[in-house]
């Protein structure tokens, strides 16, 4: 117990002198830019947190239920079952709706106004009546029995419940009304409410004329029209159903057939779930919040103790946080479809293979170990995320991200990442067998089809992440291996260039790869970047290919007709020109700093020896204006580079090329660049260096091999002599 808490005491202590001696580094470059990248991917992190799908048993309508299901929890649904029943019913309530016979309302309102004309008793009736009163009362009559409805009480009463209109309805007992017959009494107070009355005396109006109307004896008829009018709205009106479902009953039984029930149950279950689990109060976001706080500090911690240079890059930490991004937006995609569109197949898609994306693209892009910090982050998220079974997920996810990582390491073209999903799926496929032979299900349908849907899943990935890498390549300027073979055409316009008008130069440089290549590799460092590297370094040198001894033809040499001063600024500019050119022709940033770098702030020594001895006093020539601008190699690859080409450039020069020498010159040539203090920020150690000294020598061992002479053929006849070139002549 004591030795395990000195040991975290140690652990804890070395972590933090670690950063403290880190502090002044990452206070220049952790500028606001990165907490503004950090702030916007903890705001997306805390949404795929908060929201959750919920998964629940799939019902298909009119099947036959497989298994039994319980109410996980009491709710209430609306039930459009009892829903139907309960319209039907209403329906039901609305009986006859009569009305009378249009024709003969007008032939009554002419009978009753040639009685008021021909028998005005109504003007010793009525004293302060005038005929114009008389008039209009007649006609509102008319237009209310013109319009008006008769129905029975349970009609009306239902209308009145449904708040439906009522306007020109009136309520009479179907009993009272025949198909002829004289219209009851609550007819006429009904229509007296209906008609407009202008002044007090209206009233006895009202009661003379309605008395003249009254008198006729009325034919009524069935409006099948008003009353379907009445049904359908009644039917529209009636609010849904709900019935209550306490927990633990029976939501269906195996055996029973899908009814829309049935359909509207589960997806009341789901809703309120859904409810729950994604409760838009400030106590559930902070929550969400923090823990995407955490995730997020937990992946920092991590680069700031074995990554500092991918965080004190701000384009390296966007790439990180874009990819992180995509495969939860890629994984939430494949959720919600598999929840809401795949239906009776979602047990097939019940473990969707969804991290292998971010992994794939991780790894092309930002390397192995990032690749797996990444796969481990997006595991521990969608685990608790997603509507899975977090420990069949993410022993599927895993082992699919650790085969498509191991993969993916050596890829060099586009079409290789098919080969690559190709591998993973075949690697999954015991996974599958396993965890269906653990629940007894041997060469079932179910089987069958999570191969399948695991072919699906990788079949989209490999898709999507071929057609994303490109893009995602140029616009974080990244550069992956399939990038390097398409730079290594010879083809490429400015290697063409290159070739053909500084052909020494880009003999130099191919050699120069070769040799940095092997260097690279010995000590696991990208050897493919730095053969590219070395093929794009000396291009700058296109600008005046004349004044460079490789492309120099006749021994003549244009540096006899400059001072030397004027010599070292022409050879100092190839390395500005190469990345004005590289620009040019689109290459990347990473080969744009080699070519910067690949002098350092070394010496041009040869035309500063020159400028001394033609003043004679080295202290009258200022030593600065003699060094290239830099700056110094920044990475293992650049220093490689730097030491290849200083290596090569003074081995082309020797005459004797044995091991001695060779051996001799290396040590020269890198003690010089250890004392000028050239490769400081490389971050070589003295063990790389060793390794690769002996890489460059056996390497320039194999350059320099000496061959077979042959005899003199100038005896052998012509045609035996073309034989011998065909056959027998190994070169």
């Amino acid at each position: 117990m004591d030795s395990s808490l000195v040991k975290f005491k140690t652990g804890f202590r070395s972590f933090f002198s670690f950063a403290k001696e880190n502090n002044s580094r990452l206070d220049k470059k952790f500028k606001f830019k990165h907490l503004l990248l950090g702030f916007l991917f903890v705001l997306s992190l805390t949404f795929f947190l908060h929201y959750r799908e919920v998964r629940v048993d799939y019902l298909e309508l009119n099947t036959i239920a497989e298994k039994s299901i319980l109410a996980p929890l009491s709710f209430s649904f609306s039930d459009a079952e009892a829903t139907s029943l309960l319209t039907q019913e209403a329906m039901l309530d609305v009986g006859s709706v009569r009305c009378l016979d249009h024709r003969q309302i007008i032939q009554i309102d002419q009978e009753v106004e040639n009685d008021l004309r021909n028998y005005p008793r109504w003007r010793d009736t009525i004293s302060s009546a005038t005929f114009d009163d008389i008039y209009r009362c007649k006609e509102g009559i008319r237009e209310v029995l013109q319009n008006i409805h008769f129905v029975d009480k349970r009609t009306f009463r239902r209308m009145e419940e449904l708040d439906l209109s009522r306007k020109g309805f009136l309520i009479c007992n179907s009993e009272n009304l025949g198909e002829r017959g004289f219209l009851p009494s609550e007819g006429w107070k009904g229509i007296h409410d209906l008609v407009a009355l202008p002044n007090l005396s209206s009233h006895l109006v009202y009661q003379y004329v309605a008395e003249l109307f009254g008198q006729k004896i009325w034919n009524f008829q069935e409006d099948l029209n008003a009353r379907n009018k009445i049904r359908q709205e009644v039917k529209e009106n009636i609010p849904l159903k709900k019935t209550d479902v306490e927990m633990g009953t029976w939501v269906i039984q195996a055996g029973e057939k899908v009814t829309k029930r049935h359909v509207a149950m589960m997806r009341e279950i789901k809703k309120i779930l859904m409810e729950k689990e994604n409760l838009l109060t400030w106590k559930a976001v902070v929550g969400s919040f923090i823990k995407a706080l955490i995730f997020t500090s937990l992946i920092v911690i991590y680069l700031r103790m074995q990554k500092l240079e991918v965080l004190c890059s701000f384009r390296r930490m966007a790439l990180i946080g874009t990819i992180i991004i995509l495969s939860l937006v890629l994984a939430k995609a494949a959720e919600f479809v598999i929840l809401n569109k795949a239906g009776s197949f979602i047990d097939v898609f019940c473990y969707p293979i969804v991290i292998l994306f971010g992994a794939l693209l991780a790894c092309l892009l930002l390397g192995l170990q990032i690749s797996f910090i990444i796969s481990v982050f997006l595991s521990v998220v969608l685990g608790i995320t997603l509507a899975v079974k977090y420990d069949y997920f993410l022993v599927m996810n895993l082992g699919a991200s650790l085969v498509g990582i191991l993969s993916v390491r050596k890829i060099r073209r586009r079409k290789e990442v098919f080969e690559v999903c190709a591998k993973v799926w075949l690697a999954i496929i015991p996974i599958i067998m396993a965890f269906n032979f653990f629940q007894y299900n041997f060469w079932t349908f179910q089987l069958v089809g999570e191969i399948f849907a695991a072919f699906i899943f990788i079949s989209i990935t490999a898709i999507i992440v071929a057609g994303l890498l490109p893009i995602l390549e140029a616009c974080f300027d990244v550069v992956t291996d399939m990038t390097l073979m398409e730079y290594i055409d010879p083809n490429h316009p400015l290697l063409h260039r290159l070739s053909m008008e500084a052909a020494g130069t880009y003999q130099h440089s191919c050699v120069v790869g070769i040799i940095a290549e092997a260097a690279a590799q010995s000590i696991n460092a990208n050897g493919l970047f730095c053969r590219v590297a070395a093929l794009y370094h000396d291009v700058g040198k296109l600008s005046n290919p004349q004044y460079f001894i490789e492309n120099q033809i006749n021994n003549i040499n244009p540096h006899n007709l400059l001072t030397p001063f004027e010599s070292a600024q022409v050879i100092k500019a190839h390395a500005s020109d190469g990345v004005s050119l590289g620009t040019q022709y689109g290459l990347s940033q990473n080969l744009l700093d080699i070519i910067q770098e690949h002098h350092g702030t070394s010496m041009v020594y040869f035309f500063y020896r020159k400028q001394v001895e033609q003043l004679g006093d080295a202290t009258l020539v200022d030593v600065n204006l003699f060094r290239y601008a830099g700056p110094k190699p920044r990475t293992k690859e650049s220093a490689i580079l730097m030491l290849s080409d200083s290596i090569e450039a003074a081995f082309s020069s020797l005459t004797v090329a044995d091991e001695m020498v060779l051996h001799a010159l290396i040590e020269k040539l890198v003690g010089e660049r250890i004392q000028d203090k050239q490769l400081d920020e490389c971050k070589l150690t003295f063990e790389e260096l060793g390794t690769i000294k002996k890489v460059i020598l056996r390497t320039l061992l194999v350059i320099s091999h000496s061959r077979l002479k042959y005899p003199d053929r100038k005896h052998i006849s012509p045609g035996l002599f073309l034989m011998d070139e065909i056959i027998l002549d190994p070169v």
